[in-house]
Parts: C-alpha cells; structure tokens; sequence
C-alpha cells in the first residue's frame, strides 16, 4: 500500500500487509514502488488506483498576481485524482503485461459525480476522467495482437464517511452515507470476480450507516455501464459510425497520402436519425423480432393476444423484454377474436400472433369476423425462410398473403428486418383509416431473427401523431340540421361504428342535450350501456322501432344513420326497422366508408366523416339554432310528436310477453329460458356493472331481450345490475363460438382501462359470456385460458341439449310436413360445470329456477377468479327473433327460406 498517510496500527501489524509512504502526484515514486512490488512478489496480479482529495477549485476564483494578472487555477485535485490514476494504470499495464503469465486486474476510484452533474469542477471533471479512462483502455487492449488477460473495472460510490467527506458534515445536511467497508466491497468483488470486465459498480446506502459498519450491511450495488451505454447507443445510433468504428478506419490510413484514398477528400457519411430510443438487449443482439415489439409498443400497443410458435420466438421474446403483457389462447380463432373484442373496447387497434401455416390456417375464421364487422386488428404471423420457399418446408405449403388478402384491408410479406418500423405503422394506420378492419403482417422466420443494422432502419411515419379524423362538410351538416328540426319522429341510430368511438360518448350527450326530441337506438354488436343510459331519450336496440309500429304507432320520418350499416341488424329491406323508400322517411347517413352510403335505401343527405365529429358537429348546428325554434317547434310548420317518443321510451321497461308464461315449461320439465335468464340477472350483485358477451343462436336472443330489460329497471332505480356493455359475438358473418374470445379481449381491456391492474386479486371487473350450448362446444377449452389469466370471466351455457335455432327454424319452416330434424340435437349428458372445474374454474350446474340465486353468489364469492354455470333450460318456446327471421306464410308467391326476406317463387312455377 503506497499512501502519504499511514494507515492504523491493527493494519499495518499483518505480516503480508506492506506500507510504503507515497506522493502518488510523483512519477518517480510510483515506479518505485511498482518496481518494489514486482521484484518482491515476483507478479502483480491487482491493482486499485483509490487516490483522492476533496474540490479545490470551481474555476470561479479570480487570483491575480502582484501585476493584476490572472493566475493558473490550482490542478492538485486534476493532479491527484486523475494523472495520477493514468500514471497508476500506465504501471500496472506495464508489469501485467510482461509478467507469465501476463494478465491482472486494476480497479479504478471512480465516482457517483463520474455520471452526474456536481457542482464540484476539479472533482468532477477529474472523475469523468477516470470513468473515460477505464471505458477506453479495454477496447484499446483488446486490438492488441495478443490481448493479454487484463481486466479494467471501476467503483462509484455514493456519499461515503472518509476524510474527503466526514460522515458528521454530510448527515448534518440531510445526506446517507455509508461507511468505506460499503465500496471496499465492491473493488473486492471486481478483483476476485472474473466475469467483470469494464464494469462500472454503483454503492450506495440504503439507510445510513450505524456503528462501524465494517460489514457492508444496508448497500445497494448497481453495474451501471451499460445501461448509460444504452442510452448513449440510442442516441448516437444511426447518425454516423461509432466513435470506435471511427478511430478504427483512422488507424488504417494513418501514413497514407490522402490522394491513396479513393474520394478521401469528399468521404460523406448518410445516416437516418433514430425515430425512437431503442431499448438494446444486454446479452444478446437486437433482432428483427425485437424491433418489431419495440414499434408496437410505440404505436401504442400494451397486450398482445396469441398462441405460441416457433417462428414467433424472436418476436414473443421482445414482448416480453419491452413490457408488452402477452395473453395466450388454446387456439388461434380465440386469439384474433380476442383482439377484436379488445379494439372494440378500448378504441385502439388489437394485436394478436399466430404461427406459420398452422396456426394461421386456424386464425383465418377470426380474420373473417373482424373484416365482416369491421374491427381494427393488426394479425403478426411468420413463414418460412425466404430461401425456403417453394422448397416443401414445414409450414410453407400456403401461401399466406394470398390467403389473407380477401379477409384482410392489408396483407404483406415483410423481407427486411429494417423495414418493420415503417410496416407495422403503415399497417397500424391502415387498419383504423376509413372503414376499420383487419391487417395483416407476414414476417418469415429469418427476418424475425435476424440481427438489426439500425443504420438501415425505415422508420416511416411510426413517431406521426394519429391523423385527424375526417369531418363532416358545413353544407351536409346544414342540410341535415334542417331536416332534423322538420321531423316529427326524428331516430338517431348508432351503429358499432359510432359505439367504438373513444370520443363518442361526450358527443352523443351534446347532441342529446341540444337535441331532446330525438330517440336514440342502437344498432349493431356492440353497445356502451353506460354512456348510452346517461342520455334521456335513450330507447334501447333499434328493434324497439318495429315494436312501436307493431302497437300502432307511426314509423319515425326522418332516421340519422350513425356508423350504423343497413342490413341484417336494421331489417334487411322489409321497412321493418328503418322505414322503406316509399314512406316518406328522410334518411341521413353517416359512414367512414362511403361505399356504406345508400347502400340499401336512397338518402336525403350522405356524410362520409367519423361518428363523433359528425355527432359534435350535429350538436353544434342545432344549439345554435336552439334560440330561434321552441322545444315544440323544431322548424317551420313542423311539430315534435312527443306522445310517440315517450311510447317508444315505454318500451324499454314495458314487461316482456314472457313475464306471464308458466316458469317450467310443461312439456319438457324443464325451466323456461325467459324466467332462468332473468332469475341469473336478478342475482347479480347491483354494483357489478359487467361486460356482457352473448354467443349463441336463440340463447343470445333470450339473454340479449332480459339483458336489455334488465339494464333498463336498473338505470330507472329497479333492483338488479346495470351492464356496463353489452357485445353480441354473431355479427355479419353469423359466427358461433367466438364469444370466448370476445370473453377474454374484453376483460383484458376492462383491467386496462378502468378496473384492476393485471394479476391484481381484488376488484377485478366481471365479465359475463352468456353463451348456447352449441356455440359451447367451439372453444369451451377457454376457460383455461381464463382461470391461467387470473380474469374475472362467468361463463353461463344456456343448456337446452339442442341446437335450439336450427331446430325451432325446421318447425317453422316444414311444420307437420316431416318428422325430420336433422343435426339439430346435442346431449343433456354433458356437465359443462364438471369440465369447467376441471379446468381450473368454479363451476355449478343448476336444474331448478330457486337455485340460481344461491348457485351464482357461490361463483362469484371473492370477486376474482374465472367460472361456469351450467344453466338447464327448455329447448321451446321459440324466440320471437328466430320467427321473424324463418317465417312461414301462406303465400304460393314465394319461397320460404330461414335468415332472409323470402324469395320470389321462379316464373316457371307459379
């Protein structure tokens, strides 16, 4: 040990320890005792440079002369506490070096000020220094023609009670300190540890030290390197070589005539300046599946539903190390629609993964849902290597672009790893512009692993903030605000186009409050119950429309179409819900598709704009005019009918027809589906406020009418819960079973946006599936995904042990005809609850109508995890939605087929 100060007495009387008195400012002394060392251990195997005194000066202090003149500031700190360290070094490099075998290991004093601002300069200025010096030397070693075995580390300590900085003077203002044996701790570990190498190690005391704490205790130790290289990689990555890289290329010319260097004069460096920070892996290379996570979680993406694949490793992995939570399903048709449900709630675009041709193959159906409904989902699925294809690999027998390209808005092979930036917003941003819907990207197995040259990278327009929104023009809004305020029986329909909008629900009660003789209905699969009973002149599902003309009432004159497509959910071309041609109803449609525009029936004025700029919009122009037109009087000559708006508002809690039906059904034994289902809704807790998925045929009919009766006692002061939303998972496409995913999108996003942190016990929001026993049979096996995911999902099959609309829907259509009824039985064998709790979830299975109640409080004591209950009903009565869709008339005309209007009997045979 070379020091000017001796140390203690109990040090010095060890007989290896030798004390050597130093000025270590002294070139001469130092070699001294380097020399000393070598000859009389015969090696060198560490050394710790730990010289050091306190600040001196700030630069600041004029000293001038006896002439007035400025003096030199005072370097001693400089001197000290970095020559010498680089003097230091320079020695041990020297004898590690031609020592045999050579090697060693030196240890640097280093600083908490060597990375932080201090209000010390000499100090300061100086451990930068030696921070600098132990980042620069191991490289410089490493070009050697034979690297020797020499490792260079650094301590920084945090405040220490030494003789720079007395414990007393430090805790006196508020700091924690620790005492040397906290440090000394960590130059120990760097010499003895031989994993390290060029590490920079952080001590600091958790709580202040006590006694002499000659042990260390109450320390935290921290290798910081290479996360401030991090940051410095993200910062210079993409604007040129690397400093090293530099020097290196340097060192190559060095002697060489610049004219020996083709274009040396004119050598220009073209680099892309980095959209993001990228978040560099510490063992192991960024790859294109890294960037690919990493552009996700930039455009805004947290979960990712899916199921694992091989190709997808390099992908799942950056998830998993950038923060994107990953939710995996037993089969990829979950997966997608899961994604779906969770863009529907949140508003953003759902991510889902699916693995090459296989897994793809099975995630097709999910595809075609969203397309059909128009749901914005970005699908990241993989294939062969690209040298593969067309060579009979496994999983390369499909091609997938071509696959997806009639399901998808957009489908593209990716063949860069660098492009995947610009690609993965390119086809973020196409799946939510004009019609939403799916997109779709292909990244071959080798892309994903491929290792990144981030000067390379397109980054496209990934850090653009979202587009506006397009609006409506002044004219259609003036036009429809004039025939708004002329209607007698003005309807507002929202669609799902207007119920996804994040911005929707503070829109619709502007244009409700400027606005109070309009209904609203809606339309669609997917409604916000919240929002939606938030308004006073809320009038439930669009059917309520037909309702009130079946009771007499007059159809309304003038109908908004919101984001609502004509179709199956509006009555098809029957007048039914919206008014035919013929009948003196206006109609103004709003769509982000202008192809949706008078699609069905002739509009009076067209609108391609989002829903909640149009609905603002709307509100604005009819507020403004509010002053010149009375609440009865909405225009010239024209009159609201409020008794017809108030009767179609009757119909939210008018009792249903099925109030007075026998509650067990006499034939079967069994308990009508009417009064089980509305017994399930009585028994659930009042503040619940669920999501509520239906799945099904005639099941989700039953459960959709006392779900919607429900909401409505509710939200008038009744007993009972109120859903929060309410999601129909048959849509366009007529799908069964996707329920499950829609189960699981849902309460992922529920957790996200407004209930329980993921993996929270307690106060998890409630997810209701309501789903037949048919569309059980699909993806039942979700239920594990549910219980493996902590959600808070009740599963209730609605067991009538048939496939209940197909066989109601033979009856009508062959009557006593035929016995016949093909395919249309299932098995009252099967005890979904007993599987269920094979699966991880609480299940029950209730027979009897004064059951429910005590059967539903035991699955949901405790307010967390995932159940079934297996609810026995009657496979009749027939909903009234299935006879109004299979509907048998006396008519020769026609030909009788279920789903659609009735065709007309060919000319031949009439």
């Amino acid at each position: 040990m070379g020091d000017l100060n001796p140390p203690p007495a109990n040090i010095t009387e060890h007989a290896s320890f030798t004390y050597v008195p130093l000025n270590v400012t002294s070139w001469t002394a130092l070699s001294d005792i380097f020399e000393k060392a070598f000859l009389q251990h015969g090696r060198i195997d560490h050394v710790f440079a730990n010289a050091g005194i306190p600040p001196r000066t700030t630069l600041l202090e004029d000293k001038l002369d006896d002439n007035g003149k400025l003096q030199e500031p005072d370097y001693t700190v400089i001197e000290v506490n970095l020559k010498s360290v680089l003097n230091t070094t320079a020695l041990a490099l020297h004898y590690m070096r031609k020592q045999q075998p050579p090697g060693g290991s030196i240890v640097l004093t280093a600083s908490a000020s060597s990375f932080q601002r201090f209000a010390a300069v000499d100090y300061t200025t100086a451990k930068h220094g030696v921070l600098g010096l132990m980042r620069s030397i191991v490289p410089t070693l490493s070009k050697q023609p034979s690297p020797p075995a020499i490792r260079v580390n650094a301590i920084a300590p945090h405040w220490t009670d030494t003789g720079l900085a007395p414990g007393a003077l430090l805790r006196a203002s508020g700091a924690i300190c620790m005492t040397p044996a906290g440090p000394a701790r960590s130059a120990l570990a760097l010499m003895a540890d031989e994993r390290y190498n060029q590490a920079l190690v952080f001590s600091q005391a958790l709580v202040d030290a006590s006694g002499d704490g000659a042990d260390g205790e109450g320390v935290v130790y921290r290798e910081l390197d290479e996360g401030l290289l991090a940051a410095t990689k993200v910062m210079c990555a993409g604007r040129g070589p690397s400093l090293s890289e530099t020097m290196e290329k340097i060192v190559e010319m060095k002697g060489k005539k610049a004219a020996e260097v083709e274009g040396l004069e004119s050598i220009t460096f073209s680099y892309k300046k980095m959209a993001f920070p990228l978040t560099f892996p510490k063992s192991r290379e960024l790859t294109g599946g890294d960037l690919l996570a990493q552009s996700l979680k930039q455009l805004g993406t947290e979960v990712a539903f899916g199921l694992h694949g091989g190709h997808l490793d390099a992908f799942l992995v950056g998830c998993e190390t950038i923060g994107i939570r990953l939710v995996d399903t037993r089969h990829e048709t979950v997966a997608v629609q899961a994604a779906e449900s969770y863009a529907k709630m949140t508003g953003k675009t759902g991510v889902c993964f699916i693995t090459a041709n296989s897994g793809f193959s099975n995630g097709l159906p999910g595809l075609a849902t969203a397309f059909a409904d128009r749901s914005p989902i970005l699908c990241i699925t993989s294939s062969v290597p690209l040298r593969d294809q067309e060579n009979n690999s496994l999983q390369g027998q499909i091609d997938q672009i071509v696959a997806a390209r009639p399901l998808t808005k957009f489908a593209h092979r990716v063949t860069s790893a660098e492009d995947l930036p610009r690609l993965a917003a390119h086809a973020v941003h196409v799946s939510t512009a004009g019609a939403p819907g799916p997109v779709l990207l292909d990244i071959p197995i080798d892309v994903l692993f491929s290792p990144i040259h981030t000067p390379l990278i397109s980054w496209g327009s990934i850090t653009n903030p979202p587009a506006h929104l397009p609006g409506p023009s002044r004219g259609a809004i003036a036009e429809a605000t004039s025939l708004i305020r002329s209607a007698a029986r003005p309807v507002l329909i929202l669609g799902t186009g207007a119920a996804t909008s994040p911005t929707a629900a503070s829109a619709l009660r502007s244009f409700a409050a400027a606005a109070p003789g309009v209904a609203i209905v809606t339309s669609g699969k997917f409604a916000r119950l919240d929002a939606l009973y938030a308004v006073p002149t809320y009038a439930g599902a669009a059917s309520s429309l037909a309702a009130v003309q079946q009771a007499g009432k007059a159809a309304p004159d003038c109908v908004v179409l919101l984001g609502a497509r004509t179709g199956m959910y509006l009555g098809g071309q029957s007048g039914g819900i919206v008014p035919a041609k013929d009948a003196g109803c206006r109609i103004i449609q709003i769509d982000t598709d202008g192809g949706e525009i008078g699609r069905t029936f002739p509009v009076a004025v067209g609108m391609v704009s989002d829903a909640a700029e149009a609905l603002g919009a709307l509100a604005a122009a009819l507020s403004s005019s509010s002053s010149t037109a009375s609440s009865a009087s909405q225009g010239p000559g024209a009159k609201r009918d409020d008794a017809w708006l108030q009767s179609l508002l009757a119909l939210r809690t008018a009792p249903s027809p099925f109030d007075a039906a026998p509650k067990v059904v006499q034939e079967t034994g069994m308990p009508h589906p009417h009064h089980a289902l509305t017994a399930f809704f009585a028994a659930l807790p009042r503040d619940s406020r669920p999501i509520v998925v239906l799945d099904g045929g005639e099941a989700a009919l039953w459960a959709g009418s006392v779900a919607g009766a429900a909401a409505a006692a509710a939200a008038a002061g009744g007993e009972g819960c109120r859903p929060a939303a309410l999601m129909s998972s048959t849509g366009y496409l007529g799908f069964l079973g996707n329920g499950f995913g829609y189960a699981l999108g849902s309460a992922v996003a529920a957790e996200e946006v407004g209930g329980a942190a993921a993996g929270e016990e307690k106060k998890k929001p409630l997810v209701i599936l309501i789903t037949g026993d048919g569309a059980a049979g699909f993806h039942f096996m979700e239920l594990d995904s549910f219980a493996r995911h902590g959600l808070r999902v009740l599963t209730v099959v609605v067991n009538n042990a048939c496939w209940g609309m197909s066989r109601n829907g033979q009856d009508l259509v062959y009557g006593g005809k035929t016995p016949a009824r093909p395919i249309s039985g299932l098995s009252a064998a099967v005890d979904y609850a007993a599987v269920a709790r094979g699966l991880g979830c609480a299940g029950e299975k209730c027979e009897r109508l004064e059951d429910v109640p005590a059967k539903v409080r035991a699955l949901l004591k405790g307010g967390v995890g995932a159940a079934c209950l297996d609810l026995r009903v009657s496979a009749k009565p027939t909903h009234p939605g299935t006879e109004a869709m299979v509907s048998m008339v006396e008519d020769e005309r026609v030909v009788v087929v279920p789903y659609y209007d009735n065709v007309p009997r060919p000319h031949y045979k009439l």
